[in-house]
């Protein structure tokens, strides 16, 4: 993230401190990126009240930046108008840290760090922020992504600004879909509306729900359920993509299902395929996730469960999205 810090900021002797705040938060490990307009700024007080090593960072930042011709994310500035953030905003916007909202942050983690680990140097940054403390797994879970916004909107109410464009967040959730092309709830589409009113940055997965994206291989690591996982992994990539793994069909003959399902899954035998029930797995939400730990998950493993989608490039763009924000 480019943070411009504009000139105005050094005319003010008041103001030197916060600076010199801004450009710790910014230069510690290395945490954001910073443009000066250095001919405008180099003869004034307080750059020259800055440390060498302050100055010496600030000089190589504005040189990489003019040379790239990089485009700041967002701007500090001495009166904080409605488009920029003032010293003190600034603090406190770019100290917090960005909040990863998942319907369940214990359960659906191992499926991003699967992604971290796998995507890199894709995922680099994201891995450095989490290391450091300042990208952090939320909880959300239905109702409750809108109940943890909220909360964090609270926390705004003495800033000066409509308190939503001081949140930093991403929510990241299942889509639940049966099928290809079946709408989503409408939960989730109450949900969405309200994040876009606030203009929070959000992903919704193209498979029913994170399990879906497990690799084939690891299924070989599960004891058990042969005749499960053999008729598992005989179904196409897109059956794959919308089956309930832990409940299978529910028990039902597809007979009895929805059309829509019907047809997803219209060669397989309506009576007895061992997919009617789920896998036997114990404790299957808090412990199947797990397997994304499985050593033998790969980029090129992971990416073989999306080559089929309408967005093959989802995990890559998933982790794009995040990183735009730190």
């Amino acid at each position: 993230m480019l943070i411009k810090i504009e000139s105005d900021i050094f005319s003010s002797r008041e103001a030197f401190s916060g600076l010199r705040s801004l450009l710790n938060i910014a230069y510690y490990e290395y945490r954001y990126d910073v443009f000066i307009e250095l001919p405008e700024v180099r003869s004034t007080e307080q750059y020259k009240r800055l440390d060498q090593d302050d100055k010496i960072w600030v000089e190589e930042q504005f040189t990489r930046h003019i040379e790239q011709s990089n485009t700041p994310n967002y701007t500090v500035a001495l009166d904080g108008a409605v488009s920029v953030f003032s010293l003190k905003e600034a603090i406190r916007f770019f100290s917090q840290e960005v909040f990863l909202i998942l319907e369940n942050s214990t359960n659906d983690a191992p499926f991003l760090q699967a992604l971290f680990k796998n995507f890199h140097p894709l995922s680099k940054k994201i891995v450095r922020h989490q290391k450091n403390g300042w990208l952090t797994l939320l909880m959300g879970g239905g109702s409750g992504i809108e109940a943890a916004i909220k909360s964090r909107l609270k926390s705004y109410r003495q800033l000066p600004k409509n308190n939503p464009c001081y949140l930093r967040c991403f929510v990241l959730i299942d889509s639940d879909k049966k099928y290809p092309n079946m709408p989503l709830d409408t939960g989730k589409q109450n949900l969405i509306t309200f994040l876009t009113e606030r203009n929070v940055p959000y992903h919704i997965l193209e498979k029913r729900e994170m399990e879906n994206y497990l690799p084939d291989d690891v299924f070989d690591e599960i004891e058990g359920n042969e005749k499960f996982i053999a008729a598992y992994k005989d179904l196409t990539p897109q059956q794959k993509d919308y089956f309930d793994i832990e409940k299978g069909f529910g028990g039902k003959n597809l007979t009895s299902l929805d059309e829509n399902i019907q047809a997803l899954y219209e060669k397989l035998e309506p009576h007895s395929t061992p997919l009617r029930r789920g896998i036997t797995y114990n404790n299957f939400k808090n412990e199947f996730p797990k397997l994304f730990r499985n050593k033998t998950i790969t980029q090129k493993t992971l990416l073989a469960r999306t080559q089929h989608q309408q967005n093959p490039n989802e995990l890559q763009d998933i982790i794009r999205e995040i990183s735009q924000l730190l």
